[in-house]
């Protein structure tokens, strides 16, 4: 399902202007407000969409937020960020890094160090303990 989940979470940011996602593009209210809305869009899709349902469509919901409150969109903390959506929130996360390129395993160890209260702990320990990712072949 987590897998599901991911995909689903990253279908409908390409409604979005290309533009908006580049890193270092300053973005106008108007433009953030379409991205922070990407997670209630698929959300709503997915519990109208035959084979989605309330778990999936919460799990995309929630794949942004943090046990911080820092999130979005609902700025969930604590408990009501749940660990099957924190475990989509770090991998969508972790897929961000390995989308930089090599030494994103490296990254990966630096940033669960400096980023206290995103996630919890149970989450941060499984990522650590994760074997790095494999270099990408170029072709």
């Amino acid at each position: 399902m987590s897998r599901t989940a991911a995909s689903a979470g990253q279908v409908n940011p390409h409604y979005l202007d290309p533009a908006f996602l580049r890193r270092g593009a300053p973005l106008q209210a108007e433009q953030w407000r379409q991205i922070v809305s990407h997670p209630v869009i698929g959300h709503h899709v997915l519990r109208h969409l035959d084979g989605g349902g309330a778990e999936l469509a919460e799990l995309v919901l929630g794949h942004h937020e943090r046990l911080d409150g820092f999130g979005y969109p609902r700025g969930l903390r604590g408990e009501q960020f749940t660990p099957a959506t924190q475990a989509l929130a770090v991998a969508e996360w972790l897929t961000g890094l390995m989308e930089q390129g090599p030494g994103a395993g490296i990254h990966a160890g630096i940033a669960t160090k400096l980023i206290p209260g995103e996630f919890g702990e149970p989450v941060l320990e499984l990522l650590r303990a994760a074997p790095a990712p494999a270099a990408r072949r170029r072709a």
